[in-house]
């Protein structure tokens, strides 16, 4: 639900996100500035990232570097049609952090591109920088697809990707294992998250796999002592010939 009064100046936003485990979080913040276009909404949240760990952006590691006047594009592909939710986030801690929802949610098999995303209406004038923009394409529960930010068609993907997750908690270990439709190993690594709460990131590349669906496991074992946690998702990783 959107609360706004008549100068545009306050607004109350309550959204419910599902949380990459699969369990429903309702997110409340408050926004102090809003932008509204045709195609998206950004806003400003002052209220921290999540209480609990969640993922919050999976996207190729290649950023373009934009300036004044720029026009963005996210495109991503799908191997059916259906509802996806695109979005993005600033990712680093700070006192405010930007927030942008893309209106339309059902979209075409095959490539698609979310386009006319200008820079000027909220990232250039509030000192956004590329390397601290997070994407994230919501397919279904735990289903995600990597997501390509393009300034220009001539734009060639990495198929590096870099996915983001939030915890408010120091881990002692984060284990992650990729595998791909048959069960075969992709990546197997390890990470510590000391000084938490904060956002972390995990590399995989995958520019050398075949074009398919692929499954995401980790176990997170707490700096604290607390139980160990383990889950996993989906993402489809689909390579140009």
């Amino acid at each position: 639900m959107i609360v706004k009064n008549k100068g545009w100046s306050y607004l109350i936003i309550f959204i419910t996100l599902l949380l990459v485990c699969g369990l429903a979080e309702a997110d409340e913040f408050q926004v102090k500035k809003n932008y509204k276009e045709d195609n998206r909404w950004e806003a400003f949240d002052s209220q921290p990232i999540s209480s609990r760990f969640k993922l919050i952006a999976f996207q190729d590691r290649k950023i373009p570097i934009f300036q004044k006047s720029d026009i963005l594009n996210i495109s991503f592909y799908t191997a059916q049609a259906g509802k996806a939710k695109i979005s993005a986030r600033e990712i680093s801690k700070g006192r405010q952090k930007y927030r942008m929802e893309v209106k339309q949610i059902n979209w075409e098999k095959g490539e698609n591109t979310f386009k006319h995303w200008s820079v000027d209406s909220f990232l250039v004038p509030n000192n956004i920088k590329p390397n601290n923009l997070g994407l994230l394409i919501e397919f279904e529960s735990n289903y995600y697809l990597p997501a390509f930010l393009k300034l220009r068609d001539d734009f060639k993907p990495s198929y590096e990707y870099k996915v983001y997750f939030y915890t408010p908690q120091s881990i002692k270990a984060f284990d992650y294992l990729v595998n791909d439709e048959s069960g075969n190993k992709i990546v197997e690594s390890q990470k510590k998250v000391p000084f938490a709460p904060k956002s972390f990131s995990v590399k995989l590349k995958l520019d050398s796999c075949k074009t398919g669906l692929y499954q995401f496991f980790y176990t997170i074992n707490w700096a604290s002592g607390d139980d160990s946690y383990k889950n996993e998702f989906y993402f489809y990783h689909h390579k140009e010939p």
